[in-house]
């Protein structure tokens, strides 16, 4: 997913809430860069259950605040 579609979606979210989670495979590296390109930042690796069964994940997290100040950098 491009920066552009994330943009429009944390926008969208962050009308409704203050911070947005991202869980991320660890062996995804690619879309670990990416979350942290736009200003996420690693929480935690924890085993969770987001389909049939558990697994682990990279937990990275963003808040409003901190994605109001990138994209002021950014104009």
């Amino acid at each position: 997913m491009n920066f552009h579609v994330k943009s429009i979606m944390l926008n969208y979210a962050f009308s409704w809430y203050d911070a947005v989670w991202f869980h991320v495979a660890p062996s995804n590296i690619r879309s670990q860069k990416s979350v942290e390109k736009f200003g996420a930042v690693f929480v935690k690796e924890e085993i969770i259950k987001l389909g049939r069964n558990p697994e682990n994940w990279r937990c990275y997290r963003i808040y409003r605040s901190d994605w109001e100040r990138s994209r002021a950098k950014a104009s």
